[in-house]
């Protein structure tokens, strides 16, 4: 019964997607994709028309010692990943552009073993930046650190309750990532003015809400951290008609509001668009996301969200998370299954609609 619910829900949210239409001359919607994968996944994924590759960086893994000479990539202490190498390396090949994403503090940098603690000095990741950008010289666009408003991937962050003011902690606790996200723009931008910064970097339901993450994004001086795009993974993770909205969760619907806020807060000159980096949904129970579809319905859901982010008009891009589905890890019960091809390769619907859109 708990899964026919998902499904009902899932197909409710479709229904609210049909409402939307890309009105004439919106502008166009880049399609980009996380680190595809799987067999002939290039080929595959420039077929479907991609032409921005994401792929993140673990700064801790990287440099589990301090550099000697931290802005020199050949530096003994980094040891960098063939996947990524792999992953630039192709995107090249196939005429695609590049985003790195880079989160994930080595404990020499923060004082703590965990690694969602920040650097106590932001020059420590503007130099691993410096080193990444000579690495990965047709690199231009950066990611400066992921979902950075969510408990599980940046601390100290206080969750927030569903339709409650943000604490006095929490208001304060996105000062330090506001400042290392400046202090990146002033970094990329002093190597070549062509590096487009992505920040912010908010998820549908991040413990602290993206409202009210861009509302109190303000670095320790008062000033309102420099980017060109605010990074956004509009998951639909609850039922839409039931969504109440002083929750204040953003998912592909809600994306006129944060866009809004955006505006209030950082003003509209320039105007801070939005990149929306990840965007899925299964199309069977899945080991990730409590809700999932039929795989006509996703095909809904793909043709859905480019209409609604061209009709907002401010947004770079949208981004799919997965190519392939895979089968439970060692384990599990559940898998992923948000990709566009099953795991033997076969299509979906919905890869016929990602490469019309």
């Amino acid at each position: 019964m708990r899964r026919l619910r998902l499904i009902a829900l899932a197909a409710a949210a479709c229904a609210l997607l049909l409402a939307a239409a890309a009105p004439a001359g919106a502008r166009p919607v880049e399609k980009a994709f996380w680190s595809p994968g799987g067999p002939n996944a290039f080929p595959i994924v420039q077929q479907l028309g991609v032409s921005i590759i994401q792929t993140s960086l673990n700064w801790s893994q990287i440099a589990k010692t301090r550099p000697a000479d931290p802005t020199n990539p050949a530096d003994p202490a980094y040891q960098w990943p063939r996947a990524t190498d792999q992953d630039i390396a192709q995107a090249q090949q196939y005429g695609m552009k590049q985003l790195v994403e880079i989160s994930k503090t080595p404990s020499w940098a923060s004082g703590n073993s965990d690694p969602r603690y920040l650097p106590t000095d932001p020059a420590d990741y503007t130099n691993f930046l410096i080193a990444a950008s000579r690495r990965y010289p047709t690199v231009r666009y950066w990611m400066i650190w992921s979902e950075a408003c969510s408990q599980n991937r940046l601390q100290p962050i206080t969750p927030q309750d569903f339709g409650t003011p943000v604490t006095a902690d929490a208001r304060s606790q996105p000062r330090a990532y506001a400042a290392l996200l400046d202090a990146s723009y002033a970094t990329l931008k002093g190597i070549t003015p062509d590096n487009i910064v992505i920040g912010g970097n908010s998820w549908a339901v991040c413990g602290i809400r993206p409202i009210d993450w861009a509302h109190y994004l303000k670095t320790p001086d008062g000033r309102r951290p420099r980017m060109d795009l605010w990074g956004h993974n509009p998951y639909v993770v609850y039922n839409p008609h039931k969504l109440p909205d002083d929750w204040k969760v953003t998912d592909i619907y809600h994306l006129p509001e944060l866009q809004a806020a955006i505006d209030k807060y950082f003003g509209k000159r320039p105007r801070i668009g939005l990149f929306l980096s990840e965007f899925t949904m299964p199309t069977a129970p899945d080991v990730e996301f409590p809700l999932y579809t039929s795989e006509r319905g996703q095909a809904t859901y793909i043709k859905r969200a480019f209409a609604i982010a061209r009709k907002l008009r401010t947004v770079a891009a949208l981004g799919w998370l997965y190519l392939y589905d895979s089968p439970p890890d060692a384990g599990q019960t559940e898998g992923h299954n948000g990709g566009l091809l099953h795991a033997d390769g076969t299509e979906k619907p919905g890869y016929f609609v990602f490469r019309r859109e």
